[in-house]
């Protein structure tokens, strides 16, 4: 990284990755899944370059990155009534940028705002049916407004937006209030997805509606 001044830091990355077939992907098989014991290694090339901005109350950062992968796992089939198969099934261009903010209201409470843009150009495998093959999302927005209203009193605010590239979208939004009971312990009531949104984090896969999570956490030394 480069300081242009004590506020500003322009950065690049430069990376490779190499992720070897999990047990899963070779060996394991149930009713509804074949693994595939002669699958090949994912490769992956990433270049990032951004720039940071920091100051007493305001973070703020942004980067451009590109991501080259082949061989790529999938999960596919040929008909409905086939198994899923493990299978290196695509090469993958991803090219994007991010945004990130936060804004220090006070010592307890802050504002983060991030936001992600993805744009996916795939050569797949002749199949028809994928569990993984065009289901990126190619816009998230996240906020989190994290407020502190007593010394004891802690609210957390979360909303979550997703697009995918075939246009379907979501916004999730869930809920953290914690009871300071002691130096280390709290009381808390989680609201997980407030207006019960439908959605699918994968493809297939359907996400929980609304839940409620209440309980005690404590820290020992």
């Amino acid at each position: 990284g480069f300081d242009l001044n004590e506020k500003i830091n322009l950065y690049a990355n430069y990376g490779k990755t190499y992720r070897i077939p999990t047990y899963t992907d070779l060996y394991y098989s149930d009713r509804n899944t074949i693994g595939n014991p002669d699958l090949n290694p994912e490769h992956a090339l990433t270049n990032e370059f951004g720039v940071k901005y920091s100051s007493e109350s305001i973070e703020m950062s942004s980067s451009f990155f590109s991501r080259k992968s082949s061989n790529i796992i999938d999960y596919v089939k040929q008909s409905e009534q086939d198994k899923w198969e493990a299978t290196n099934i695509r090469n993958l261009d991803t090219n994007g940028f991010d945004l990130n903010f936060l804004y220090k209201i006070s010592l307890k409470s802050s504002l983060r705002i991030g936001y992600t843009y993805l744009f996916d150009k795939s050569y797949v495998s002749e199949v028809n049916y994928s569990r993984y093959a065009i289901n990126s999302l190619r816009h998230q927005l996240n906020t989190r407004l994290a407020l502190k209203y007593s010394n004891k009193i802690t609210h957390t605010l979360i909303n979550r937006f997703g697009e995918r590239a075939n246009k379907v979208s979501h916004i999730v939004y869930d809920s953290n209030l914690k009871y300071q009971l002691s130096d280390n312990s709290y009381f808390f009531i989680n609201v997980n997805n407030v207006f019960n949104e439908e959605y699918y984090e994968t493809n297939l896969v359907p996400m929980p509606g609304r839940n409620f999570l209440i309980g005690v956490i404590s820290y020992f030394e």
